[in-house]
């Protein structure tokens, strides 16, 4: 009665990139207007949008990648150390821009603890705060991430 689930584990693994890679698709097609939106509910440039749906897209590939290569091939530590220095540095990208980026902010602080749902409009100083040390964290994280396990690959 024992099945060999390699194949279905490289079907579980195939479908957990293909969904992120399809929610990154429909990013991009609201970003460069194949799907049409108001634009005064988007309140991002179209290149933090395009960066948003590319996170998707790489992890979803990367998945993909992890299922087909199922670290036999060599090279998988660099396939694996590229993929998620991009992940890295491009969540670091969006932090920052929101944190540091010109333009106002929006912040919105949703409470459903009630049974009723309250949006509140908190400050946009401390939004930013929020976000641009994450920002810069994250950007440090990536830097030691970077230094750190190259030299390990080289």
């Amino acid at each position: 009665m024992s099945q060999n689930n390699s194949s279905s584990g490289h079907g579980r693994g195939y479908l957990t990139g293909i969904l992120p890679i399809g929610m990154g698709f429909l990013v991009w097609a609201i970003t460069f207007g194949i799907i049409p939106t108001d634009a005064s509910g988007i309140h991002a440039p179209r290149w933090v949008l395009a960066i948003f749906g590319g996170v998707f897209v790489v992890a979803g590939i990367w998945s993909i990648l992890q299922s087909a290569l199922r670290q036999h091939a060599a090279g998988v530590n660099w396939i694996n150390f590229l993929f998620a220095l991009l992940v890295l540095m491009a969540i670091s990208v969006i932090c920052l821009w929101i944190g540091f980026g010109p333009g106002p902010r929006l912040f919105v602080n949703t409470d459903s603890l009630t049974g009723m749902r309250t949006s509140l409009t908190t400050d946009p100083v401390l939004g930013r705060i929020f976000f641009g040390f994450f920002g810069v964290l994250l950007t440090v994280v990536t830097i030691a991430f970077a230094v750190i396990e190259g030299r390990k690959l080289l």
